[in-house]
């Protein structure tokens, strides 16, 4: 999907900046202790991804819609430290303001910033008026 979108880019008009991105999301299993998926082995699959989206030719990667925190670390861990692209994380958060396992917006800022990310944000939460502070 990375090389279509890449030889779009190149066909189409250069007169504006244009971006392919590699969208990572979540694995679908918790992490150890809630779940039973090691760290080790969700960096080795963040890692892949990462790695294989940078040599596809993406721009930049989005970990989004992540649910867990230590996930969103592991994600972000692995895309920075195999790659050289620019890294965007986003979190969701329910109406209470915490994470699917509890996080609180203002832990994933300290936690996910404190990584290096170039961006962080809020999706697939609520809507609009709802993430207003």
């Amino acid at each position: 999907a990375i090389t279509i979108a890449r030889q779009a880019i190149d066909e189409s008009d250069k007169s504006k900046p244009r971006f392919v991105a590699l969208d990572i999301g979540p694995i679908g299993e918790m992490l150890e202790p809630m779940g039973t998926l090691s760290f080790d082995r969700a960096y080795e699959i963040f890692k892949r991804q990462a790695i294989q989206g940078e040599k596809s030719g993406a721009d930049l990667i989005i970990i989004e819609t992540m649910m867990d925190l230590y996930e969103a670390k592991v994600a972000v861990l692995a895309a920075k430290e195999n790659t050289n692209l620019p890294v965007i994380c986003t979190m969701t958060f329910d109406e209470n303001g915490r994470s699917f396992t509890g996080c609180l917006p203002e832990a994933m800022v300290a936690t996910i910033e404190g990584l290096g990310v170039d961006a962080l944000g809020v999706n697939c939460s609520l809507g609009p008026k709802q993430l207003l502070p």
